[in-house]
């Protein structure tokens, strides 16, 4: 009995060396080593989503370069902004609910000023109901909503700062234009 736990205990070792031997990684997941060197400059100001950015970098453990040293990448955040649209209305012509779209603009140079994005737009967004009853708890919903969106964006601009930047070590050719596309049909 205990040698079937012993065994069992050793074949699952077994797996978890041989998934972790040959790359594997669960869906969603950066390679930190891809975002080493890279520095993030916010064009339009502080914005929040640079702010998230660079929180994201330190959670990874990637430390952004000094300013008297060279980065091997420059993110630059060129915009950040959100709308708020009407999805429907109810009876009595009042919004039922709401749709939050948040959108960022970026592009990613090399060390040598050289384009390895473009400048892109990504969006992300997100749908609530407004409560006429609870109408503190629709605008704290809002506002959790916003901080989500924010995150999704942080990673899809991450995400692809790490495919460029494994894809040669950092001396990649510029992003094909229908890259966002592909990032997009990934996250579906």
């Amino acid at each position: 009995m205990r040698h079937a736990g012993l065994i069992r205990l050793l074949g699952l070792g077994l797996v978890a060396l041989l998934l972790a031997g040959c790359g594997f990684r669960p869906a969603g997941t950066l390679q930190a080593s891809g975002l080493a060197g890279t520095r993030v400059i916010d064009v339009a100001g502080q914005s929040e989503l640079a702010r998230a950015l660079s929180r994201r970098l330190d959670l990874y453990g990637v430390p952004e370069p000094a300013a008297d040293m060279g980065a091997e990448r420059v993110l630059r955040l060129i915009g950040e902004d959100f709308e708020r649209r009407q999805v429907t209305v109810t009876d009595g012509a009042l919004t039922a609910e709401y749709e939050l779209i948040g959108r960022a603009r970026f592009e990613l140079l090399g060390a040598d000023g050289r384009t390895l994005i473009e400048p892109r737009t990504i969006r992300a967004d997100a749908i609530y109901r407004r409560d006429r009853a609870n109408l503190l708890g629709s605008s704290e919903e809002e506002r959790r909503l916003r901080e989500e969106i924010r995150e999704d964006l942080v990673a899809r601009i991450l995400s692809a700062v790490s495919v460029v930047a494994g894809s040669s070590g950092g001396s990649a050719s510029p992003a094909p234009a229908d890259a966002d596309a592909e990032a997009d049909a990934e996250e579906s």
